[in-house]
């Protein structure tokens, strides 16, 4: 099984793409983002080309608010709203607040047949 690492830069840069062919460690990932603190959280990519959707873990630079002027990373934070939009009826009406992911990211995720991507 093929796992893809994307890095999403919070400056809108291009996506990094990477493959792993097992799970990446916390060390495959550190070395990748050169941080030494994550959050972990769930995410859904959505495929616009195919409509097709899948579960993602998305690691976050857990000190991305700790910078002076933090950016939001816009791209990781819709990986985290489209996570959320599924299940919005059995969240509080703020849900969206909560969405936000600051600073650069790494989402990870199984290829499968339905989602493919080059690189």
């Amino acid at each position: 099984m093929t796992y893809k690492v994307n890095i999403i830069r919070a400056d809108n840069s291009p996506a990094e793409m990477h493959s792993f062919e097992k799970k990446p460690t916390y060390d495959d990932i550190k070395a990748l983002l050169h941080h030494r603190m994550f959050e972990i959280v769930d995410g859904r990519y959505v495929d616009t080309n195919t409509g097709a959707s899948m579960k993602v873990q998305i690691w976050a630079d857990e000190e991305g608010l700790m910078v002076n002027n933090p950016q939001r990373n816009h791209r990781a934070s819709m990986l985290r709203w489209n996570y959320f939009k599924q299940m919005q009826d059995q969240l509080s009406d703020d849900w969206e607040d909560w969405a936000h992911i600051y600073g650069d990211a790494i989402f990870v995720f199984k290829e499968t047949n339905q989602v493919k991507q080059n690189g």
